[in-house]
């Protein structure tokens, strides 16, 4: 199952309330998201497409942005 949500996984920040809960990053994970880095109330992670729906809905998040990465400086 693993392969399948990493091939239509997106690359996103989670906006949420506040800092996360482990309870709250529990949640995500059965949703399948990977985590990346926490800072404040922002966490980057990668949620498969099919769950972005059920992750937005989630009552401790606030937004879901793709992410995009940032150009080098020169």
């Amino acid at each position: 199952m693993a392969n399948k949500n990493s091939s239509a996984a997106k690359a996103v920040l989670l906006r949420l309330q506040q800092p996360p809960t482990e309870a709250q990053l529990q949640q995500l994970r059965q949703l399948g998201v990977s985590t990346g880095g926490i800072t404040g109330a922002i966490v980057s992670a990668s949620v498969p497409a099919e769950q972005l729906p059920a992750v937005q809905a989630l009552p401790f998040v606030e937004r879901v942005e793709l992410s995009h990465p940032r150009p080098k400086r020169q």
